[in-house]
C-alpha cells in the first residue's frame, strides 16, 4: 500500500497513445468524393458537396432562415485533399470548402459576402457517430459557470470542441484554437443509430468581407472518455498549447511577488531563486490605470507612484524621470535573477485617460457605457471597463506595450485579469472577423478577443533576444489561454474549484499557477483548535497543495513555499515535469485511491500518487465540504 504523500511513481508510457499515426486518403468517382481519416469517413455528393449525414449547414439571423447553397463546382481532388466552391442560390454568399486528410479531417471554410448587406450567419459542421449508449461532452462537461467573475457567454471555461463517445468509439468536431471567436456552441443530437456531433458559430459578414473558419473532425478510441479527444486536439494544434517560440525557458517555474519586505534587491532575487520562482509579478507600476507607460499627458509628480515596492497604493512622490529610473532599476537588474512580468489591466482605464480616448469605453447592447468603479486597481482611481483593441484606446495600449518593452525590458507582460467577457457593441469591432451577434441581431465582440489581440502584440516584442511572454490571470477562454505562457488560478487549489479543470484543459501543456496565499484562516478554525490539531491541519493543507500541483500541472506561488520542506523540494520537480508538458490523457488506469497524470510526449511519464485524505482528517473548520476530496476529471 502506498502511504499518503510519501511517493511519486514515474513509469514510461507508450508514446503512441499520445501521438496517433497520421493516416488519411481521398477516393473519388464521377458522383462522389470520399474523404477518410482513420475510422472517420465522409462521402460527399459531387452535386451538393454534402455527405448523406452531417456536413455544413448555414442559417441566417435570429430567425434561423436556411441559407441555400447551389451546386458544388470547381472541384479540386488530390490524394490527401479536396476542395470545391458553392454560391448561394439567389444571394451574394460564396462558400469555399477545403478538406485535408491527416490524422483528422481538417476542414477550411471560407465565406465571402458578395452582396450589399451585412449578413448574420450561423455556420455549423456536423459528423455522425454510429453507436449505442452515446455520451456527449460539450467542452465543459455540461456544467454551468457558477462564479460571477467567469460569466460572459458560453466561450468561458469551455473548449471549442464537441465530443460524443460510446464504450468503444468516439467522434469530435471542433475549431482550430488559434481562430478567435466571441461565441460558439457544441452540441450532440441523438439519431436512430447514434448521434450527430456538431460545432457551430455565429459570424458577421460585412459587404465584401471574407472570413475563414478552420475546423476539424476525427474519430477516436475513448479509453479515457472525452480526454482522448482533447489529447488528439492538442496534437493537431500544438502551437496553441505550448509556450510561444522564443520566450525564456526559465518562465517554467513558480510565480511570486517581488518581495518588498526585503531590504535589498539582492535578497529579493535570492528569495526568488531559493524558492523556485521562475517569474515574478511587479504589481501595477502604472501611476494611473490606463496610462500603462506613463508620459507627460497623465503623469502627476505630486500623486506618487509605486517606488521600490509592490503595492496597490502609490508611494513616494517624484518626477516622471524619477519614476522611469526606478522602474528601469527594477526590471533591468531583475532580468538576471527572474522573469519579471509588467502588470497591466488593459480592459480597464481611469476616467482621466478615457477622456483622451473616449472610444475605448465598453458599450453594452443598449448603447450604454460601462459604469464607473471607484477605488479599483488603485485607491484613487475611477475606472471603466474598456475594449482595448481596434479603437484609439486599443492603439494606445499596443503602443505603450512596445514602449514598455523598449524602455523597461520586462521578460513578460502580466494581465490582471484576463477573464473579462463583456460583450462590446461599440467602436473598435468594425470588420473584426471574431465578431458575433446576439439573439436580437445586435453585433458585438467579446473583450476576450481584444485581450487575445494584445497577447499577439506582446509576442511581437523582443527583449534581450527573447520573445516577450504573456502571464495571464484567469485566461478563461481559448482566445486568451492559447496566447499566454502561464495561466493563473487566483486561489489555492481547494478554493473556487469549479474553474480548475476547465482552465487546465484550456491551457494544454503549459504551466498553471495557484496564485494566492493558502488562506489558512478560511480553512482552519485556528482560534479554537489546539497546537497539535493546528499542525495536523497545516500539514494536510500543504500536502493537498503539493498533490493538486502534481495532478494539474500547477506551480505553488511564492507565498506557499517558504519554510515548508515538502514545498521547496516540489518546485524543481514541477519545473522538470512541466518542461515536458502536462497531458490530458493519463495513459494508464489505476486504483481509485490514486490520482493519475502524465507529462511529456517524446519522453512520456505516467505519474501517480495517493489522493488526499477526506476532509474529516483535516481538523478544524472548512469553508467548503469537498475541498480536500478527490475532484472529478470531467
Amino acid at each position: 500500500m502506498v502511504s499518503r504523500g510519501q511517493r511519486v511513481v514515474i513509469a514510461l508510457a507508450l508514446t503512441a497513445l499520445l501521438c496517433p499515426t497520421a493516416w488519411g486518403e481521398v477516393t473519388a468517382t464521377d458522383q462522389t468524393v470520399t474523404v477518410t481519416s482513420g475510422e472517420l469517413a465522409m462521402t460527399l455528393d459531387r452535386a451538393t458537396g454534402q455527405p448523406a449525414v452531417g456536413g455544413l449547414i448555414i442559417t441566417e439571423g435570429p430567425e434561423a432562415s436556411a441559407v441555400r447553397l447551389g451546386e458544388a463546382t470547381d472541384w479540386g481532388v488530390a490524394e490527401d485533399r479536396v476542395s470545391y466552391r458553392q454560391r448561394e442560390a439567389g444571394g451574394g454568399l460564396t462558400v469555399t470548402t477545403g478538406i485535408r486528410t491527416t490524422d483528422a479531417l481538417l476542414i477550411d471554410l471560407t465565406l465571402t459576402n458578395g452582396g450589399d448587406a451585412q449578413r448574420l450567419l450561423t455556420v455549423s459542421w456536423s459528423a455522425p457517430i454510429a453507436a449505442t449508449n452515446v455520451t456527449a461532452w460539450d467542452g465543459r462537461g455540461g456544467r454551468k459557470t457558477t462564479s460571477p467573475e467567469y460569466r460572459g457567454g458560453d466561450i468561458h471555461l469551455r473548449l471549442p470542441l464537441s465530443v460524443a463517445f460510446s464504450e468503444d468509439t468516439g467522434v469530435a468536431v471542433g475549431l482550430d484554437p488559434s481562430r478567435l471567436l466571441s461565441q460558439f456552441t457544441n452540441s450532440a443530437q441523438a439519431t436512430e443509430d447514434g448521434a450527430l456531433v456538431s460545432f457551430s458559430m455565429r459570424v458577421v459578414l460585412d459587404p465584401g468581407q471574407e472570413i475563414s473558419l478552420p475546423l476539424c473532425a476525427f474519430a477516436f478510441v475513448p479509453t479515457f472518455e472525452h480526454l482522448d479527444a482533447v489529447q488528439r486536439w492538442y496534437a493537431l494544434y500544438p502551437g496553441a498549447f505550448t509556450m510561444h517560440p522564443g520566450v525564456r525557458p526559465s518562465l517554467i517555474g513558480g510565480g511570486g511577488y517581488l518581495a518588498s519586505r526585503m531590504t535589498t534587491r539582492e535578497l529579493q532575487w535570492e528569495n526568488a531563486r531559493r524558492f523556485g520562482m521562475g517569474w515574478e509579478w511587479a504589481y501595477c507600476p502604472a501611476q494611473t490605470p490606463g496610462d500603462w507607460y506613463a508620459d507627460e499627458r497623465f503623469y502627476d509628480p505630486e500623486k506618487g507612484y509605486m517606488g521600490q515596492t509592490d503595492a496597490h497604493r502609490n508611494g513616494p512622490t517624484g518626477s516622471l524621470d524619477d519614476y522611469r529610473r526606478d522602474l528601469r532599476e527594477r526590471f533591468h537588474r531583475g532580468w538576471w535573477a527572474t522573469n519579471i512580468a509588467y502588470y497591466l489591466l488593459p480592459h480597464a482605464a481611469d476616467e482621466t485617460v478615457l477622456a483622451e480616448f473616449p472610444d475605448g469605453v465598453a458599450i453594452n447592447a443598449a448603447g450604454e457605457p460601462d459604469k464607473a468603479k471607484i477605488g479599483w486597481i488603485k485607491p484613487d482611481a475611477i475606472t471603466h471597463m474598456t475594449y482595448p483593441w481596434g479603437n484609439s484606446y486599443g492603439q494606445e495600449v499596443a503602443r505603450e506595450i512596445a514602449q514598455i518593452a523598449e524602455d523597461f525590458g520586462p521578460a513578460a507582460i502580466g494581465f490582471d485579469e484576463a477573464y473579462g467577457g463583456l460583450h462590446h457593441y461599440g467602436p473598435g469591432i468594425e470588420g473584426e472577423p471574431a465578431r458575433t451577434w446576439d439573439d436580437d441581431g445586435g453585433v458585438y465582440s467579446s473583450t476576450q478577443v481584444a485581450l487575445a489581440r494584445l497577447g499577439e502584440a506582446i509576442h511581437e516584442q523582443t527583449v534581450r533576444g527573447f520573445t516577450m511572454a504573456c502571464v495571464f490571470n484567469k485566461p478563461t477562454s481559448i482566445n486568451t489561454a492559447s496566447r499566454c505562457e502561464v495561466g493563473m488560478h487566483e486561489h489555492p487549489p481547494y478554493e473556487n474549484v469549479d474553474p480548475i479543470v476547465p482552465l487546465r484543459l484550456l491551457m494544454g501543456h503549459k504551466p498553471m499557477s495557484w496564485w494566492s496565499p493558502l488562506k489558512t484562516w478560511v480553512l482552519l478554525d485556528w482560534q479554537r483548535i489546539g497546537p497539535e490539531e493546528f499542525r495536523e491541519g497545516m500539514a494536510g493543507m500543504y500536502s493537498y497543495v503539493r498533490l493538486a500541483s502534481l495532478r494539474y500541472g500547477a506551480f505553488p506561488m511564492g507565498h506557499q513555499v517558504p519554510a515548508v520542506g515538502q514545498m521547496v523540494r516540489l518546485m524543481p520537480v514541477m519545473t522538470e515535469l512541466l518542461t515536458e508538458g502536462w497531458q490530458a490523457v493519463p495513459a494508464t488506469e489505476g486504483h481509485a485511491d490514486l490520482w493519475l497524470s502524465r507529462y511529456g510526449v517524446d519522453r512520456a511519464h505516467a505519474v501517480s500518487w495517493p489522493r488526499p485524505l477526506p476532509l474529516q482528517h483535516i481538523r478544524g473548520r472548512s469553508a467548503s465540504d469537498h475541498i480536500l476530496r478527490r475532484p472529478s476529471h470531467s
